[in-house]
């Protein structure tokens, strides 16, 4: 419970400080004390909720003289059974709470280790202090503390500089703890959207103070606001960093030709930081009652009475529920004889109940604590605190005795707590009863009841979709399977069409004026062109001879060989286009093997 407190706590000092810079301060040009007034906000969100004033009360209260018995009722029903492990409400919260932060610290951590991962990869050179960075990633310029990372193939040399001037107040004013901070709380107020918000606020005005001081060293704004525009680029920037591409560009550029907003508007932070400081300062103040007590004359004791009061826990809903004061009256000691044997205190024993409400007073817990340790061994122990009725807002009691037992109860309502009894049962077990909380517990769980009948239909119809859709997918896979293997056909059919085109583009004599070899080209699909393979016969080339003549083409061939099979494994040809062009090549098969694909072409 003081985990979630301080979470709501923190939460709310959050919201408070952006309420106010979202409504007076966010359109100032005054960016400067904005960040202080920013970074004011996230420490008062870190510390504060851990401050708690108080403020003591002090109560007078009479001098009880006489021993009162406490005698007591009987409880009609029976101890409270142990109650089933369960989830309540705050449960569920808490582990979803918890996940959330698990996933934010591993998502900082990531993005720290990339960031890490990109300064110690780059060149790094140190200029008027500060370390420059040169990349070749397409990542927008950025600096880190004393880093500033630029890939300096993306940008001119005037817009280089520009950018340079720009990290460079980044880094000397140390504006990447401002992010780094900013991202921590986030990790623990990541449930809060006006966390993310103020965290963006942050970034913001830190992007402003940049632009306002770099324009002041630069000759020409205009080319500063068209420099801003290369925000629409797809380039990536790591997360952490101070980036000059960021999203708010608009926001920028009219801030940047907004005019100066007069000091005096200063004096709203000084007027706005003590209001804030008054009200975080009420809403942290814990009044405790105290209580003294003032001799008075020996009187005989009336009967005090113990009324009802709410037992504070951890519910989904509140109840406060007055009751009436319906418990018997604590007996006068000289009413209820002493107990002279054990047998009588054994019967006293088995009985013994106490009803504590919000109006038990300071002498009736003395008595209580008194006869439990005279008659029963018990030792007891409280802490009391009261509201401007003298009601009872908070208790905590504790109790030991010499056979081991022992116990503690809190109980904590503004309205008055619940009333509940201490007991000891017929089996000399004792602890604390409350009929409230027995009667909640019922109905919550009837209510969970209620609820898992619930989700086991919801978990069936969900159960019948998840079977539908595996359907679907079995038909989507049958389809992507097929669609695969024709894929895979087509893509061997482009494999033996690449094998083959690759074979006939061996060798190709074409475009060479002269000389023992021409050049080996490709060029397929010529119309003015002939094949000769191992196989070619004499009269093939013949025919071949006289087909290129009638195209004009003088072709000659001699010193063919053959292997004892009849392949070609050598053979010199001539080609002349009779264009300019000529060409002679000795083809030969390494080892006597047969020569590859030959094309003869224009």
């Amino acid at each position: 419970m003081e985990l979630i407190t301080y979470i709501i706590k923190s939460g709310g000092v959050l919201v408070l400080f952006y309420a106010v810079y979202f409504l007076w301060l966010q359109k100032d040009t005054l960016f400067r004390a904005k960040r202080q007034f920013l970074l004011f906000g996230l420490a008062t969100a870190i510390i504060l909720p851990l401050v708690e004033f108080t403020k003591t009360v002090v109560i007078e209260v009479p001098e009880m003289t006489h021993a009162l018995n406490t005698g007591i009722s009987t409880l009609s029903q029976t101890p409270q059974q142990a109650e089933p492990f369960t989830i309540n409400l705050w449960d569920f919260f808490m582990i979803v709470y918890s996940v959330g932060v698990v996933f934010m610290v591993y998502r900082f951590i990531r993005e720290l280790y990339s960031l890490l991962s990109i300064l110690i990869s780059g060149k790094t050179e140190k200029l008027d202090g500060v370390f420059h960075i040169k990349t070749v990633q397409k990542h927008a310029p950025f600096s880190f503390f004393n880093y500033i990372v630029y890939n300096p193939s993306l940008h001119t040399n005037e817009e280089l500089q520009m950018i340079i001037k720009h990290e460079k107040v980044h880094a000397n004013q140390w504006h990447s703890a401002d992010i780094l901070l900013a991202n921590l709380v986030l990790i623990f107020q990541w449930i809060n959207p006006f966390a993310w918000l103020f965290k963006n606020s942050i970034e913001e005005n830190l992007e402003f103070i940049a632009d306002n001081e770099t324009v002041q060293q630069i000759s020409s704004k205009k080319a500063y606001q068209l420099a801003l525009v290369k925000a629409s680029s797809s380039y990536t920037v790591p997360a952490l960093t101070n980036n000059f591409y960021q999203s708010f560009i608009n926001k920028r550029i009219i801030m940047l030709n907004k005019s100066n907003s007069r000091k005096v508007n200063v004096l709203k932070i000084g007027i706005i930081l003590p209001l804030l400081a008054l009200f975080l300062w009420s809403f942290n103040v814990k009044e405790i009652v105290t209580y003294k007590t003032i001799p008075v004359a020996e009187e005989p004791v009336e009967k005090p009475s113990t009324n009802a009061i709410p037992v504070a826990e951890n519910s989904d809903k509140k109840e406060n529920v007055a009751q009436k004061n319906e418990t018997p009256s604590i007996a006068e000691a000289s009413s209820k004889p002493e107990i002279k044997n054990s047998q009588e205190e054994k019967e006293i024993r088995e009985k013994f109940s106490v009803k504590i409400t919000k109006n038990t007073s300071n002498a009736e817990f003395e008595t209580i604590k008194k006869e439990l340790k005279e008659k029963y061994g018990i030792d007891l122990s409280y802490t009391v605190v009261r509201n401007d009725a003298n009601e009872i807002v908070s208790l905590s009691m504790n109790y030991s005795s010499t056979d081991s037992r022992n116990g503690n109860y809190q109980v904590n309502d503004d309205e008055g707590i619940e009333e509940f009894h201490f007991y000891i049962d017929e089996e000399g077990k004792s602890g604390f009863w409350s009929e409230g909380a027995e009667e909640r517990r019922i109905e919550r769980m009837e209510r969970r009841t209620k609820e898992m009948e619930v989700r086991k239909d919801e978990m069936e119809v969900r159960r019948q979709e998840m079977k539908e859709r595996r359907k679907e997918l079995d038909k989507r896979r049958v389809k992507m399977e097929e669609r695969r293997e024709k894929q895979i056909a087509v893509i061997d059919e482009e494999r033996r069409e690449l094998a083959d085109r690759k074979r006939a583009m061996t060798y190709s004599i074409a475009n060479s004026r002269g000389g023992s070899n021409g050049n080996v080209a490709v060029i397929s699909g010529s119309e003015d062109s002939a094949v000769i393979n191992k196989n070619t016969s004499d009269a093939e080339l013949s025919k071949m001879k006289t087909e290129l003549a009638s195209k004009n083409i003088d072709f000659t061939y001699k010193n063919v060989k053959r292997n004892d099979v009849g392949e070609i494994v050598a053979i010199k040809i001539s080609v002349d286009d009779n264009k300019g062009s000529k060409s002679t090549s000795v083809i030969k098969g390494d080892d006597d093997e047969p020569i590859d694909l030959i094309i003869i072409h224009q």
